[in-house]
């Protein structure tokens, strides 16, 4: 349809000269589609190479951060357990001697320092602690000892 109206407008004796125009446009146009087509695939290539080197350093870098936040991990872990140990002994310790003062294997929180510890009851709190020679008299007791004033 379009070689019959192109024939029709220009003529039988100038329809060759323009179809060579037409056909010289067309390889031109072709040439330049096609290494167009090629630069922008090259430049694709050429991006996703880029993109595989940095997720393989990415994926290095991810790998080594788990593994140092592990070490970190284990390293804070084993030192809270031993400062548990620690508290846990220091806590027995001056229970275990005030239950020893007191000649009783039981402290003055009515058990004994390791049932603290194997309950879960963990540290004592003040008012469990064993009472004082000058606190048991109590109010009353405190009426009764001298002041410097009297």
């Amino acid at each position: 349809m379009v070689f019959v109206i192109t024939l029709i407008v220009v003529g039988p004796h100038r329809f060759p000269e323009i179809a060579r125009q037409a056909g010289h446009y067309y390889r031109t146009a072709r040439r330049y589609a096609a290494e167009v087509t090629s630069d922008a695939r090259s430049a694709v290539a050429e991006l996703e190479a880029e993109v595989e080197s940095h997720k393989d350093e990415f994926t290095a870098v991810s790998a080594e951060l788990k593994e140092g936040l592990a070490a970190t991990v284990e390293e804070t872990r084993g030192d809270l357990e031993s400062l548990g140990r620690s508290a846990e002994a220091a806590v027995a310790e001056p229970t275990a001697a005030a239950a020893h003062a007191a000649g009783s294997p039981v402290a003055g929180n009515g058990a004994t320092p390791a049932s603290n510890v194997a309950s879960g009851r963990g540290l004592i709190t003040p008012r469990e602690l064993p009472a004082a020679d000058d606190d048991a008299a109590g109010p009353e007791g405190a009426a009764e000892r001298p002041t410097d004033g009297d």
